[in-house]
C-alpha cells in the first residue's frame, strides 16, 4: 500500500528552501528600507536650500514623515500628504483628506504633462476637465478645484524637495494653506519614458485640491 504522506526526508529540505527564500526576501526589503533612510539627509539638505529660511523648522518636521525621500509611487504620495498635513497643522488648519477621484485626476494630469509638456493646459486641457472626468464635481451645488505642479531631477524630485519648492513659491504656498479646500489627490510619475521633454531622472508632480460639498467662502 502506498503511503499517503510525503516522504519525511523531503520536508526538512523543503522547509529549509522556504526559509532561505523568506530570509532572502526579508534581507532585500531591509536593504531597500536602509537605502531610502540613508538618502533622507541628502534630500533634507536639498529641501532646506529650496525653502525660505523661515520655513526650515517645518521642512525638518516634514523630513520625519515616512518615505519622505520617495520620488514616485504610493509611498511618495503618502510622504507628500504627511508633509502637507504637518504644514497645515502648524498653520492651525485641518489636514486635507485623501480623495480617490482627485488622486486619479492628478495622475491623469501628470501623464499628460509627460506626453505634451509642462503646462497648466497640458495637451490643451484646462484644470477642471481632469477632476470632472473622474467624477469629482457634484451635479449640483458649489465646488472648487485647484492644482500645484512641479518637477525635479533625482532627489530634487523627491516628496520633501517638491514640498519645499512649493513653500518657496507664494502661489503654490497659498494653495497649501487654503482653508476652503478639503480634499487632495496626488500624482508623481517618473519621466524616464519621456526623456525628450524632461531629464530621464526627473519626477513630475501634480497636486489636485478641492471642495465639493458645503464649500466655505474664500
Amino acid at each position: 500500500m502506498l503511503p499517503t504522506t510525503p516522504a519525511p526526508s523531503r520536508w526538512p529540505r523543503l522547509i529549509g528552501v522556504l526559509l532561505t527564500v523568506a530570509a532572502t526576501v526579508l534581507l532585500a526589503v531591509a536593504l531597500a528600507a536602509d537605502t531610502r533612510a540613508s538618502r533622507v539627509p541628502d534630500v533634507l539638505g536639498i529641501a532646506l536650500q529650496a525653502a525660505p529660511a523661515a520655513d526650515h523648522d517645518i521642512v525638518r518636521e516634514a523630513a520625519k514623515c515616512p518615505f519622505i525621500a520617495a520620488r514616485t509611487g504610493p509611498k511618495s504620495r503618502i510622504a507628500m500628504r504627511c508633509a502637507i498635513a504637518a504644514f497645515r497643522r502648524a498653520e492651525g488648519l485641518a489636514p486635507l483628506r485623501l480623495n480617490l477621484e482627485l488622486n486619479r485626476s492628478a495622475r491623469r494630469k501628470t501623464r499628460d504633462l509627460l506626453r505634451c509638456g509642462f503646462s497648466h493646459r497640458a495637451c490643451g486641457h484646462g484644470l477642471t476637465i481632469y477632476p470632472r472626468r473622474e467624477g469629482y464635481m457634484p451635479q449640483r451645488g458649489s465646488w472648487l478645484v485647484a492644482e500645484n505642479l512641479a518637477w525635479g531631477t533625482r532627489d530634487r524630485g523627491s516628496a520633501l524637495s517638491v514640498f519645499a519648492m512649493w513653500l518657496a513659491s507664494p502661489p503654490h504656498r497659498e494653495l497649501l494653506t487654503d482653508s476652503t479646500v478639503r480634499d487632495v489627490g496626488l500624482g508623481a510619475v517618473s519621466a524616464r519614458t519621456q526623456p525628450e521633454r524632461f531629464a530621464a531622472t526627473a519626477t513630475v508632480w501634480t497636486l489636485h485640491a478641492g471642495c465639493r460639498q458645503g464649500c466655505p467662502a474664500p
